[in-house]
């Protein structure tokens, strides 16, 4: 039972000190930063599936039918993969050719739009 106490004692202690270390340093003000980093593959995907999404909030027509929506993806990828090779924005796309760059815009696109999505709208028609 003293074992139990002392264990129960001590967790107690260390939290209540590392909760006043805390409260006694001054913290810097954070800036909320909402931008999507290009700079990755995973970056690209996001843009372009925060893109689509909003893009098919104004279109129901891109809502309803789930190959136009994937048409739309990679042709919204393909769009910012050749914008961001073109301006250097992307640094994984740098030293690749415009065809190359293409090809990423329609893995990226895919990839937004779900490769099981795509697979799916083949496959059940």
């Amino acid at each position: 039972m003293k074992r139990f106490l002392f264990l129960i004692f001590g967790m107690l202690s260390l939290s209540l000190m590392s909760v006043m270390y805390v409260y006694a340093g001054e913290s810097p003000p954070q800036e909320t930063v909402s931008a999507i980093d290009l700079t990755t593959f995973t970056g690209l995907v996001a843009a372009v599936s925060l893109a689509v999404t909003q893009l098919a909030k104004m279109l129901p027509v891109v809502a309803e039918k789930n190959g136009l929506k994937i048409l739309v993806s990679v042709a919204v990828a393909i769009v910012a993969s050749l914008l961001a090779w073109h301006f250097g924005w992307a640094p994984f796309l740098q030293g690749l050719t415009w065809y190359m760059a293409v090809c990423y815009g329609v893995g990226a696109g895919l990839t937004a739009s779900g490769a099981y999505d795509f697979i799916k709208a083949l496959f059940n028609k």
